[in-house]
C-alpha cells in the first residue's frame, strides 16, 4: 500500500536520538537474553524448549541489529579481517544516513515487530527513574515511534530526505 503513495511532505523529528535509543534498547535487550540464557544452560544440564526459544530470538535480534548498526558492523569485521576495504566498498556504510534510513524502514524484517515490542516492554521495566526533566515523555514517544516503523504494512512508509 505505502509505496503506492506519493511522498510528498516533510517530517521532522529527532533522527540521531531514535537510531540512537534503538540501537540501546536492541542491545540492552539482546545482552538481557544472553545471559538469561547463560544462567539457564548452567544451572540445567538438559536442554529444553526455553533454552531454544531464547537462542532463535538471539539469532533474530542479531540479524535486526545488523540492518540497524550496518556501518558499524562492517567497520568491526573489516578490523577483525585486518584487511583495507576497498573505498568502492564504503559507498553504502559511509552514508551517515543509512541507519535513518535502515531504521525508517526496519519492517522489512518480518521479525522486526515482535523484537521491538519486547525491546521495548523491556526497556521501560528496567530504566529506573526518570532524567532531569522528571518524565520519561520524550523517550515514550520514540519508543512508540519504533515500535510503529516495525510494523511491517509501514514498511516504505517514510524516506530519508536530502
Amino acid at each position: 500500500m505505502s509505496s503506492l503513495l506519493p511522498k510528498s511532505g516533510t517530517l521532522q523529528y529527532p533522527a540521531t536520538q531514535l537510531v540512537a535509543l534503538a540501537r540501546l534498547i536492541l542491545t540492552q535487550y539482546q545482552s538481557h537474553l544472553q545471559a538469561e540464557g547463560d544462567a539457564r544452560i548452567e544451572s540445567d544440564d538438559d536442554k529444553d524448549d526455553n533454552d531454544t526459544d531464547t537462542f532463535l530470538i538471539l539469532d533474530d535480534l542479531h540479524e535486526l541489529n545488523l540492518l540497524v548498526n550496518l556501518p558499524r558492523h562492517i567497520e568491526m569485521e573489516n578490523l577483525r579481517r585486518v584487511e583495507k576495504m576497498d573505498p568502492s566498498e564504503y559507498s553504502d556504510i559511509d552514508d551517515p544516513k543509512q541507519p535513518e534510513r535502515a531504521l525508517l524502514n526496519v519492517g522489512i524484517n518480518r521479525k522486526a515487530n515482535y523484537l521491538f515490542v519486547d525491546a521495548v516492554k523491556f526497556r521501560k521495566e528496567t530504566r529506573g527513574q526518570p532524567s532531569n526533566d522528571g518524565n520519561w515523555d520524550s523517550e515514550d514517544a520514540l519508543l512508540d515511534f519504533l515500535v510503529f516503523l516495525s510494523q511491517p504494512e509501514h514498511k516504505d512508509l517514510f524516506s530519508v530526505g536530502a
